[in-house]
């Protein structure tokens, strides 16, 4: 019989599941509306608002996207609902390592960066790089997710 570990992590910080929620729904909607679609906006609209309520008086906002796990704040969070899961493997897929929202990122550029990753396919975390760069969005960055150390 094998035991395995159970590992307690802290719950999430108050609000980032409110904050998971909105991007997720907002990306939803990304992929099933135009960027000028009441629903569309809307739905960015609620994922600014979760934004600046989980970004508190930072001047920018990170999480990081580990195994299973979102790193916040300097610490480690176990993804353990399916909405969390969702959005870590969302980033996973796309190879994407981490996420910063500067304050001053404007309603805009959100809302591109959304529609970005919203069109995005598995593996095209650097198509998402350029497409930021193109769109000329500068107050959201992305890491991606580089292996070749390993090689």
């Amino acid at each position: 019989m094998t035991q395995q570990k159970t590992i307690l992590s802290p719950p999430l910080p108050p609000g980032m599941l409110d904050f998971i929620i909105a991007f997720m729904q907002a990306v939803k909607a990304g992929r099933l509306y135009s960027s000028g679609h009441t629903l569309f906006k809307q739905s960015a609209k609620r994922l600014q608002d979760q934004l600046q309520k989980v970004r508190e008086n930072r001047d920018f906002f990170f999480v990081g996207f580990a195994r299973d796990s979102l790193l916040l704040s300097g610490e480690f969070f176990q993804v353990n609902d399916a909405r969390s899961r969702d959005f870590l493997n969302l980033f996973h897929s796309l190879g994407i390592s981490d996420l910063i929202i500067h304050k001053e990122a404007p309603p805009q550029e959100l809302e591109s960066f959304v529609e970005t990753i919203s069109g995005a396919k598995a593996g095209q975390g650097q198509e998402v790089a350029t497409a930021l760069r193109r769109e000329n969005i500068k107050l959201i960055d992305i890491g991606l997710l580089d292996y070749s150390v390993f090689s």
